[in-house]
């Protein structure tokens, strides 16, 4: 009887009105699936978000650290001092150019300035070094059979810059000493242009 009634209805009303209403209810049950992507949508972003914040890579951990050199703008950051063998110690840090301009590294880094490479010169760090102060040593950079510092290292050719650090960034270097005694836990690390770094950790 009531499904009798609603087709009477229908037929009773004017044609350009049961179009008009024809068109509102599809839009409405359309509007409300169209709601639920959308609900559903809003739901699956933070996910997205999560998994992207997942995936950022650590910063370095730093151990020691010094602000402030005879070089404006440029940092120093100690991020690993250990033993890599019974014989070795591997120091690994990093130099931030935090000035607005750009610095270039020269000869002043390495123990014996230049060195001449071929054609080339050379710069490198091996004027870093470590001090036991209870044992009162000093340990210099290791050196090859030629003579060539165990350490970063980097090529001026002639002609061109020496590479360099553009404002705002930063680069790791190594270099690798003689191992202390086995009792030792802590050293001093000296890096040209800043203050000497006391009781830094001696990891294994």
């Amino acid at each position: 009887m009531r499904r009798s009634a609603t087709r009477w209805a229908w037929r009773s009303l004017p044609l350009p009105l049961c179009l008009a209403l024809a068109v509102l209810t599809a839009g409405c049950s359309g509007g409300q699936g169209g709601g639920g992507q959308a609900e559903a949508g809003s739901q699956a972003q933070p996910t997205t978000t999560a998994a992207a914040t997942a995936t950022t890579a650590a910063p370095a951990p730093v151990v020691a650290s010094a602000d402030k050199g005879d070089l404006p703008g440029i940092t120093l950051a100690i991020n690993q001092l250990r033993r890599s063998d019974p014989n070795t110690v591997t120091l690994i840090f990093s130099i931030a150019n935090q000035g607005d301009k750009p610095f270039a590294f020269d000869w002043t880094w390495g123990e014996l300035g230049f060195v001449r490479v071929g054609d080339a010169l050379s710069f490198d760090m091996s004027g870093v070094y470590l001090v036991d102060p209870e044992g009162k040593k000093k340990y210099l950079v290791l050196r090859d059979t030629n003579k060539g510092c165990i350490c970063t290292t980097g090529i001026l050719k002639a002609g061109e810059a020496l590479k360099g650090l553009d404002a705002g960034q930063q680069t790791t270097m190594f270099a690798k000493f003689p191992a202390p005694p086995a009792s030792v836990t802590k050293l001093t690390v000296a890096v040209p242009h800043f203050p000497a770094l006391d009781g830094v950790p001696l990891g294994s």
